[in-house]
């Protein structure tokens, strides 16, 4: 909560230090005391209604697993999961069901974005009939998996010189009351 002051606020200064994206500048706003928007309550309810859309292919694979038993069946149900992460993590509905510390958020987006491109490679190496690709290219779809990860553990983990190579060290943000 800001102070009571007797002039009221000119100007409120927030200062991020070691954000990884600009994202959390873009998104930074002041809101009321309750802390709800107008348009927040069709946007969070457009998001459970795409979440509850990303849920249907769960169970069509469990009940097409049944019968196939087939490994594409695995990477695609791994690949909804992280999508379905995503979603909620990006579009902050994961914070109406849990309070989690920024780091945390932070870094489910980052992994279930990765963990959904890495399943997507693994699911289009063994969906892909044999023949219709070479095998170089579905070892490399496969292999890109490790690649993903590796670029993502630095993204999170880069301190000292290496972080000049990750998004900005220390951004600041001036917010203007009016």
């Amino acid at each position: 909560p800001v102070p009571q002051m007797a002039g009221g606020i000119a100007a409120v200064e927030l200062r991020y230090d070691q954000p990884r994206h600009t994202g959390l500048v873009d998104e930074t706003r002041l809101v009321t005391a309750s802390g709800a928007e107008p348009t927040s309550e069709v946007f969070d309810l457009a998001v459970a209604a795409l979440c509850g859309l990303l849920a249907a292919p769960l169970l069509f694979n469990f009940a097409f697993w049944r019968v196939l038993r087939q490994r594409f069946l695995v990477w695609h149900t791994l690949m909804v999961v992280f999508m379905l992460v995503q979603t909620a993590v990006t579009s902050g509905l994961i914070t109406h069901f849990a309070r989690l510390p920024v780091s945390t958020v932070f870094h489910l987006g980052i992994f279930s974005l990765t963990g959904a491109a890495a399943m997507g490679s693994l699911f289009a190496a063994s969906m892909i009939e044999p023949g219709k690709i070479d095998p170089l290219h579905r070892r490399l779809l496969e292999w890109s998996v490790l690649w993903g990860l590796a670029i993502s553990v630095f993204y999170v983990t880069a301190t000292g010189p290496a972080a000049a190579y990750a998004p900005t060290k220390v951004l600041k943000a001036v917010i203007l009351m009016t």
